[in-house]
């Protein structure tokens, strides 16, 4: 028609703005955004559970790793209460004692059982697991409220020569450390500076040469309440003074890293924290540590018999070695924390509750879950911490309770250990 206006810019009949229309962008409303991101999000989380699928199937989690460690344990460990560990129910052993029920407990860091028989060793693979994941909640918040603080912060690694003398390898720690105390004493009387420490003693292994099969060595977290010029100058000065003529660290081999607030470093103190948590966390992760030596072997490549470039060892070798190393290292302790640890983060956002949850399992399906509940607990713990979270970065709550209740049913309806797999490859909406 002659008078029909080409391009109109009104609403139609169905009320509707036209694609000519100079507000068009109102179609992408924040309504449009939420429902990209929550789409977005979805497929994140499908991509995430395929990758967990993937290796569940392939064998490469950390639960599988654990396994293999726990059953070298049961077999070789030199004592019985190691051997037996996390086995039985206590209440089976006492029916009269009224102690924790059998349950499941998980948070961000580690899963462990409660309720079970424990020996309680600090290179137990369940035991030190078990309180790793506090270890850790407690060192990150310590150095979350430092940095807060704007305290100085250094991660620091001490060494000394290695040796075939587990006993003498633990004595020089020992001594040189109680050097480094009186250094931070001194911080404190003529600095006027607070010293915060945490200590954790790592062990790497040579099993190809008995005279230098040990190498015992300290990573620690120093924090001062102030700047002190040349402090690592002065850590590793004190530690170098305590050389002996028959034990003599080198320059080269001490390591004092001064941390910021920089991304890079963020990235630097998680690692820190989970290395920090003892050697719980280097039972779960030494698999994947590469040891800097073509001749070193962590702690759970001994009893894999493995190394992570695919060298292998021989039973009877790993065996001998991981019997000799716990004979020598009795009444160590794994990490060692400062009194006054807790004053970095009393009262300052770092201050929060970690999330453990707890199922609590029927001592009737014990044995059905026995061998496998690692697998479970990883599960459930991926689901949690790493696949419950809303495109706003908040853990969706909803979705947690739908699968702890999924976890509890899944246990108490538990027949056979066959349906363990089907929970496994469960996926969650």
């Amino acid at each position: 028609m002659p008078n029909e206006i080409q391009h109109r810019r009104a609403l139609d009949t169905l009320c509707l703005l036209s694609e000519k229309s100079p507000i068009e962008t109102i179609k992408q409303s924040e309504i449009h955004k939420a429902l990209a991101l929550i789409e977005e999000n979805n497929k994140n989380k499908i991509n995430r559970l395929n990758d967990w699928f993937d290796s569940l199937e392939s064998e490469t989690m950390q639960a599988h790793t654990l396994k293999k460690l726990i059953r070298f344990q049961r077999i070789n460990a030199p004592s019985k209460t190691m051997r037996i560990c996390n086995t039985t129910p206590i209440s089976q052993i006492n029916p009269n004692l009224d102690l924790e029920p059998l349950a499941m407990n998980i948070s961000e860091y580690s899963y462990g059982m409660s309720g079970l028989n424990r020996c309680k060793n600090p290179f137990c693979s369940l035991c030190n697991r078990s309180r790793a994941g506090e270890r850790a909640h407690r060192l990150k918040q310590g150095i979350t409220g430092a940095m807060l603080k704007r305290y100085p912060v250094y991660f620091v690694t001490f060494t000394i020569p290695r040796s075939g003398n587990i006993e003498g390898q633990k004595e020089e720690i020992k001594r040189r450390w109680k050097r480094m105390n009186n250094l931070f004493q001194s911080f404190r009387r003529y600095n006027d500076t607070e010293v915060y420490t945490a200590k954790a003693l790592d062990v790497t292994f040579n099993p190809y040469v008995k005279t230098s099969r040990y190498h015992l060595h300290i990573h620690a977290i120093v924090i001062l309440s102030k700047e002190i010029e040349n402090a690592s100058d002065l850590m590793i000065r004190t530690w170098l003074n305590g050389n002996t003529k028959d034990c003599k660290a080198s320059h080269k081999s001490q390591d004092i890293q001064r941390v910021g607030r920089t991304d890079l470093d963020t990235s630097r103190v998680g690692r820190y924290v989970a290395k920090m948590a003892g050697l719980a966390l280097e039972i779960t992760y030494g698999q994947k540590k590469e040891s800097k030596s073509s001749h070193s072997w962590s702690l759970s490549e001994i009893m894999l018999q493995k190394r992570h470039d695919g060298k292998e060892l021989g039973l009877l070798k790993a065996a001998e070695i991981y019997n000799e190393f716990l004979a020598g290292i009795k009444r160590v302790r794994t990490l060692d924390v400062s009194r006054n640890w807790d004053d970095l983060f009393i009262d300052t956002e770092a201050e929060e509750e970690q999330r453990t949850y707890s199922i609590e399992i029927p001592d009737s399906k014990w044995q059905l879950i026995k061998t496998d509940w690692v697998l479970i607990a990883e599960k459930i713990q991926f689901e949690i911490f790493q696949n419950s979270y809303l495109a706003s970065g908040q853990i969706d709550i909803q979705r947690v309770n739908e699968i702890l209740t999924a976890a509890e049913d899944f246990i108490e309806n538990l027949e056979r250990r066959k349906d363990i797999q089907w929970f496994l490859y469960t996926q969650f909406e």
